[in-house]
C-alpha cells in the first residue's frame, strides 16, 4: 500500500484508494470518549491561620518522607532595599 502510495508515477486514483486504505494504520484514530463528566466540587472558607497550619502539617510529612527534619520557620518582614545612588 504505501510503496503505492508514495509512487509519483501511480495513477493518481489508485493512489488516492491505497491512501485511504492505508489511513487506519498510519494516522492513531481518536477513541470513541463517553461526553459524561461527574463533578463534585468542594468548596472550603479557610482562614489564614488554618492555611498556615495546613501547609506547616504537609511541609512536616514531606521531610518526614525524606527521611529528616524540616528547619524552624524564621518569620520576618522584608525589608525594602534602598535605592541606587
Amino acid at each position: 500500500m504505501l510503496r503505492v502510495l508514495r509512487d509519483p508515477k501511480a495513477p493518481v486514483e489508485r493512489r488516492d484508494e491505497m491512501a485511504k486504505a492505508a489511513a487506519p494504520y498510519i494516522h492513531a484514530r481518536l477513541a470513541a470518549l463517553d461526553a459524561r463528566l461527574d463533578l463534585a466540587a468542594r468548596v472550603e472558607v479557610t482562614s489564614p491561620e488554618e492555611r498556615q497550619a495546613i501547609a506547616e502539617h504537609l511541609l512536616d510529612r514531606a521531610f518526614s518522607l525524606l527521611g529528616g527534619a524540616r528547619s524552624p520557620i524564621i518569620e520576618a518582614e522584608a525589608i525594602p532595599a534602598p535605592a541606587p545612588k
